[in-house]
């Protein structure tokens, strides 16, 4: 009997999911006037929501 799913097939499907992701970099001031960088790294379906959130 064949197999269904080879490993590379696993594999490959595992990556595909992991590689849509999206990098946000927000910029805040602080009180002393100099300026904070906070990084997110997230999913690119969730993007919209989490730059909404930021403002």
């Amino acid at each position: 009997m064949a197999r269904e799913q080879s490993f590379a097939d696993k594999v490959r499907k595992r990556n595909q999911e992991r590689a849509v992701m999206a990098k946000l970099v927000m910029a805040e001031r602080k009180s002393n006037g100099h300026f904070r960088f906070r990084e997110k790294i997230v999913p690119l379906k969730a993007a919209e929501a989490e730059l909404k959130a930021a403002r």
